[in-house]
């Protein structure tokens, strides 16, 4: 019946199908219009029943498709809505988008209808269909006759955060000026800067979920993330809160990292610890290794509630395990001498060597002992190679200053000093770069939701890795740029050294600065520890290599070539899906740690330290803090201001603080009087003259103000304010 219908269809005109309006051919041949059959059976002469079926095109609504149409909403009657929150939002978007103040006067269960203000036509009106959540729209009238409006209710910081999720997913870092510019250009208004904090808050949580959301799915990533790097050590502890699990600390150590370091890196560890920002913070903890070129190599981090001597041990603990550490004695560190990891050291790697970050150390010493000579006293003494040296050093402080050098000698130059430190290690580092560089590279993803935060460490390690790995080949040399650099030095420094021969490889070089040093290129040694220190031929050694015209670069050692850096960045570290396709495989949701909010708003900037440099120019001027110190304007003593002072009232008075009595000296001016601001003068007082003799006669409404309130002064000589600071007492 079908196909006889197909081949034989009866066309009606529009009009008798009960269809008002043109159909055109563009909708007959789309899929919005289905065919519906009428059936007419007659009878013919013979009782025979004859079929006369017509074809009614009957057209198929639209349907609303949120993706597709909610940037630029358009309605039709007899259009389908999913429910009646898909319908409110597509209104509110199109009220947007037309700068409309669209109300809706009714909403309830069954219908929706909205309208603009009095007296303008437009009218949407929508209903369910039967008993289904489905709207339909059954009465449509686009037109206004009203104004544009400025101030649009509907654009608040939530529209702003649905609309813009995509952009700030792909830059979150999208700056408050560009994002105000795209919607001036977008919707023809001007948004406040709270309504643009608000719509960031709003889309990071759109995107990523909230703090607390991202603490639930932190098992699910757990899991997760050892099942893409098979054999990396993800530990999560938690503490149980009545019922429920509280996060506590969370180690991670990924296989790549792991076996990079193992394979290719010296065995050299950097010990550090950084702040994490957010509505709960923490500590993150982290161990940093060096590569072939003297770069970081990020091996272990962990999120510790706090940075003290447990935490820790629990973290060296776990890195020992992964390490495979037997023999402490194989490995050292480096470290800020943060709270309790000198402590954590001693119990758990008593054979270890453990050096001190020689700037931190620095920083210790100045306090009490500053000034340049015995700053460059101290790093001689800390960059001295040789024992020897490092006594001469010593004793030139002690004949500079003794008290600096009580304070300085019972430190272990064990900690501090290259003439103390092991030749094993290859490394003869004096800083704790390694770690301030890697706390700085994470320094956005410390600001993030912990999960954020997570990734986006592993993301920067990952690509990271990737790069370097490539890196490697685009070398000139077998070696890495800055050894390239350290050897070029040395070799401008050897120019200054004669080598002789002693036998077979041994030679004897004079320095021509002074100086005479025993070099052996057989065993890789030098008289001046250098050598032996870095794994590096010094200045002295490439004398002698270059005598023999040999390659200086052929006497590096292993850990420095291209060999052992690319057995370092060879592991990969494997790529994660996004948190919608992680297995859910949390017990029960983990909860956030607990935390006390501070008054006041979050710090951003960490704390200066007080050996860190700040600018020292202006321009074309010095900064003043460069050459003048600054002290304390009620008691006089240097390292604090007035609003820190900790002194009494009565040992500021006794001191003759201006500022106490030029106060007490405004306070006994009769009530009711006004001192304004005269024009510049020089005022003298004589002492103990009741009237001051003033050289520019100041107004005389203020003359017996100003004698009253310096008969008890001292002779003093002052330039008054300009005469342009209006509402100001006169000071004299």
């Amino acid at each position: 019946m079908f196909e006889e219908c197909i081949d034989n269809p009866i066309e009606e005109e529009p009009e008798e199908m009960g269809y008002a309006g043109e159909i055109s051919d563009d909708v007959q041949n789309s899929e919005d219009v289905h065919s519906k059959q009428d059936s007419d059976d007659e009878c013919d002469e013979n009782g025979e029943v004859t079929s006369n079926r017509r074809i009614i095109n009957v057209p198929n609504f639209r349907q609303w498709r949120r993706e597709a149409m909610l940037k630029n909403p358009t309605f039709d009657i007899g259009m389908h809505f999913a429910n009646k929150t898909v319908f409110k939002e597509a209104v509110q978007h199109y009220t947007c988008m037309v700068g409309k103040n669209i109300w809706f006067k009714k909403d309830d269960k069954q219908r929706v209808r909205a309208a603009c203000e009095v007296g303008c036509p437009f009218v949407i009106f929508a209903s369910r269909i039967d008993d289904s959540p489905t709207m339909v729209i059954k009465t449509l009238n686009l037109e206004h006759e009203c104004s544009r409006d400025q101030r649009n209710y509907w654009l608040n910081s939530t529209f702003f955060a649905q609309r813009y999720a995509n952009q700030l997913r792909a830059d979150p870092d999208w700056s408050v000026p560009g994002f105000t510019a795209a919607i001036q250009r977008d919707f023809g208004l001007e948004p406040s800067m709270q309504q643009i904090y608000r719509a960031k808050l709003k889309a990071t949580k759109l995107n990523k979920g909230s703090f607390v959301e991202q603490f639930h799915k932190l098992h699910d990533y757990c899991e997760e993330l050892k099942r893409a790097n098979p054999g990396s050590t993800v530990l999560l502890k938690t503490e149980m809160d009545g019922d429920q699990r509280r996060f506590h600390r969370l180690y991670i150590c990924l296989e790549a990292c792991k076996t990079g370091f193992l394979q290719g890196c010296r065995p050299v560890i950097g010990m550090d610890g950084c702040f994490i920002k957010g509505p709960h913070p923490g500590q993150l903890l982290a161990a940093v290794g060096i590569d072939g070129n003297n770069g970081m190599f990020p091996l272990a981090y962990a999120v510790v509630e706090i940075e003290n001597k447990e935490t820790w041990e629990w973290f060296i603990r776990n890195l020992i395990a992964d390490l495979a550490i037997e023999n402490g004695h194989r490995y050292a560190f480096i470290s800020d001498k943060q709270k309790g990891l000198g402590l954590a050291f001693g119990d758990l790697l008593p054979n270890a060597e453990h050096r001190h970050c020689v700037r931190h150390f620095y920083n210790n010493f100045k306090t009490s002992h500053s000034g340049l000579t015995l700053k460059q006293i101290m790093w001689d003494a800390a960059r001295a190679t040789t024992i020897p040296w490092w006594q001469c050093h010593m004793e030139r402080m002690k004949q500079e200053s003794e008290v600096a050098w009580k304070w300085l000698h019972p430190k272990s130059a064990v900690h501090w000093s290259r003439s103390h430190f092991r030749t094993q290690y290859k490394c003869d580092i004096l800083l704790n770069n390694l770690c301030e560089a890697f706390n700085s590279s994470i320094l956005k993803a410390r600001d993030k939701p912990i999960l954020s935060m997570l990734e986006g460490i592993r993301t920067n390690l990952m690509v990271r890795m990737a790069n370097r790995r490539v890196a490697a080949w685009k070398w000139k040399r077998h070696v890495g740029p800055r050894i390239e650099q350290i050897m070029e030095k040395n070799k401008l420094e050897a120019g200054y050294c004669i080598p002789t021969l002693s036998g077979d490889m041994k030679y004897q070089v004079t320095n021509m600065h002074g100086g005479q040093f025993a070099v052996d290129l057989a065993i890789k040694t030098c008289s001046c520890k250098r050598w032996d220190l870095c794994g590096l031929p010094c200045p002295h050694a490439i004398s002698c290599i270059l005598r023999r015209k040999h390659d200086p670069y052929s006497y590096v050692d292993e850990c420095y070539k291209r060999e052992a850096y690319l057995k370092c960045y060879n592991p990969i570290i494997s790529p994660m899906p996004s948190m919608d396709q992680w297995l859910s495989t949390g017990p029960h949701p983990l909860l956030p740690p607990l935390f006390k909010k501070q008054t006041g708003r979050p710090r951003k900037k960490r704390a200066r330290e007080q050996g860190d440099p700040l600018a020292a120019t202006k321009g074309n001027k010095l900064s003043k803090w460069v050459h003048v110190k600054f002290s304390c304007s009620k008691c006089g003593q240097a390292g604090h201001n007035k609003k820190t002072c900790g002194k009494s009232t009565s040992q500021q008075v006794a001191r003759g603080g201006r500022k106490m009595q030029q106060s007490r000296s405004n306070s006994n001016a009769p009530t009711g009087t006004s001192i304004s601001q005269p024009s510049l003068a020089v005022v003298r007082f004589s002492q103990p003259s009741p009237a001051p003799q003033v050289a520019s006669q100041p107004p005389t409404a203020h003359n017996s103000s100003s004698q009253q309130a310096s008969t008890s002064q001292t002779i003093q000589r002052r330039k008054l304010k300009s005469p342009a600071k209006k509402g100001r007492p006169w000071r004299v």
